[in-house]
């Protein structure tokens, strides 16, 4: 399991992170910000997180619980020495999967972060998969909008599905299951979709031949294209063309 440390105070992330490797967690990053913390989850994509309240810069670490929550669908938890009400409730708000008070020892720390992974399971309707470390009913939002991006910037290649699966750091069928869950189809299925809306595109706003759009949009013919066109839109490339 890989760890991402929000925490400001040196001295303290550095216990943090020698418990949590004692115990057998990875740590990707400390970090001391709000702004960092994204960049590191985005970046080593950790399966837990866990936040220190205050942090360097204008905004604190419920800040980040909350984007967190929103954007990245992920479990953390709060460590920190404030435990008054209005701070408490505050940080309730974001739905943090645990709450830690410092000062803390490797068994607090063990059995809070084995709780809020449990406890973000159990919230998301379902076992973590053992080789991804994500809830089993879809892409968590970052690794889909990776996935989805790398899509887009390689739409014209031969895009398989290992080379998605490794995009999303995951297996071949987690990957190929979670991403039908996400989106609604097969990652094989929404590739063609796209190629076919990139070639709607070029038909209607350009004079280049079917056979030109469909190697610059990834299909490996005109034949392939002209099928793949009339299974998705029910008219063929030419018939399209001419309505415009």
């Amino acid at each position: 399991m890989k760890v991402v440390v929000v925490e400001d105070e040196l001295l303290v992330a550095h216990d943090l992170s020698t418990i949590l490797e004692q115990v057998g967690y990875v740590v990707s990053a400390v970090v001391m910000s709000v702004e960092e913390a994204i960049e590191a989850v985005e970046h080593y994509e950790p399966d837990v997180v866990l936040i220190d309240i205050v942090l360097e810069g204008e905004r604190d670490g419920i800040d980040l619980g909350r984007i967190l929550h929103a954007d990245y669908d992920l479990p953390f938890l709060y460590v920190t020495s404030h435990a008054d009400r209005s701070t408490v409730e505050r940080a309730k708000a974001t739905r943090p999967s645990g709450y830690l008070v410092k000062p803390f020892t490797e068994a607090d720390v063990y059995a809070a972060t084995e709780i809020a992974l449990s406890h973000f399971a159990e919230r998301s309707g379902g076992a973590i998969a053992a080789d991804s470390g994500q809830p089993s009913e879809g892409l968590p939002p970052f690794r889909l909008r990776k996935v989805l991006s790398y899509i887009e910037e390689h739409l014209t290649e031969d895009l398989k599905l290992g080379e998605l699966a490794d995009v999303a750091g995951m297996s071949k069928y987690h990957f190929s299951r979670l991403f039908k869950d996400a989106v609604g189809v097969p990652p094989y299925r929404y590739v063609v979709q796209q190629r076919v809306a990139e070639a709607q595109s070029l038909l209607l706003r350009t004079d280049l031949s079917v056979a030109q759009i469909a190697l610059k949009t990834g299909f490996s013919s005109q034949s392939h294209l002209s099928t793949s066109f009339r299974e998705h839109t029910g008219t063929t490339p030419l018939a399209f063309r001419e309505k415009r």
